[in-house]
């Protein structure tokens, strides 16, 4: 069952708002050979849905890393919320099968009952 009582976090991840000064993750995005998208967001932490085959998703969720700007070769990057590598997962990022499992992790994430 699907929980949307924060699917109006998901529309404040796009564009730059007057307080930030990285650039938010993206809603949906592809990674490793799978499509990734927002379902929830707080102040500390996200809920991505992993599209994995038709009638197979996974759910993952972590905490919100930003990397700092850098120039490379000459190139500026500038600071951006990090999606999880795979050797992040069982330090700040989880992977779930169900929403449910997933809903409970980001809600300690967002109310202090877990950190990493």
């Amino acid at each position: 069952m699907k929980d949307n009582r924060n699917a109006k976090s998901v529309e404040r991840s796009s564009g730059l708002g007057c307080h930030q000064s990285h650039i938010p993750i993206p809603i949906k995005l592809r990674k490793n050979g799978f499509d990734y998208e927002l379902v929830n967001r707080g102040i500390r932490s996200f809920i991505f849905r992993q599209h994995v085959s038709p009638g197979i998703d996974y759910y993952e969720v972590f905490l919100l890393k930003i990397s700092k700007a850098k120039t490379i070769k000459g190139n500026f990057l500038p600071s951006r919320e990090r999606f999880p590598g795979n050797e992040d997962f069982g330090k700040w990022a989880w992977s779930f099968r169900s929403y449910e499992l997933a809903w409970q992790k980001f809600n300690d994430f967002e109310y202090g009952k877990s950190c990493c």
